[in-house]
């Protein structure tokens, strides 16, 4: 109905404000704040899309300072891989995990879905801003679909 498009329309703008004065919130900008609010999003997007995940961290500088634009380019690559798995994925389980090897960052998104090879019907912005934040961190962004739905950066 229109007022249910309303409302889902109401609560994706809210949740984008939220994220937006978050990520530039200097009370915010140690590494541990940025793994709460990527598990609070979990939590909630995949609560309502009815799908179980994992949340594995290692071997993070928990307590090292982030810059407002790092931070906020790794939180949104992480909310458009979690949004692509709600919405395109048949899947019902995700693992997830951010870890540092070899003084890199790398931060895997893996679920059990199947996908077909045509295109999700919407404008594809989300994967090219996250190739763009990928470009923009120095680092290196994986996106595949053959065994599951897996973004895999590497900063």
């Amino acid at each position: 109905t229109a007022l249910e498009y309303l409302k889902n329309v109401r609560r994706q703008a809210v949740g984008k404000m939220r994220d937006l004065v978050w990520s530039i919130d200097s009370r915010r900008d140690h590494m541990h704040h940025l793994l709460d609010r990527m598990r609070e999003l979990a939590e909630e997007a995949f609560s309502l899309a009815q799908k179980d995940f994992e949340f594995k961290r290692e071997n993070l500088p928990l307590e090292q300072k982030l810059a407002v634009d790092i931070r906020q380019h790794l939180y949104l690559i992480f909310r458009e891989a979690i949004t692509n798995c709600c919405k395109h994925s048949n899947g019902d389980y995700v693992k997830i995990s951010f870890s540092r090897q070899a003084g890199q960052l790398e931060l895997r998104i893996h679920d059990n879905g199947t996908s077909s090879s045509t295109p999700p019907s919407s404008s594809g912005l989300g994967l090219d801003n996250m190739k763009r934040r990928a470009t923009a961190l120095n680092g290196e962004l994986i996106i595949d679909n053959k065994d599951g739905f897996l973004v895999l950066l590497k900063v």
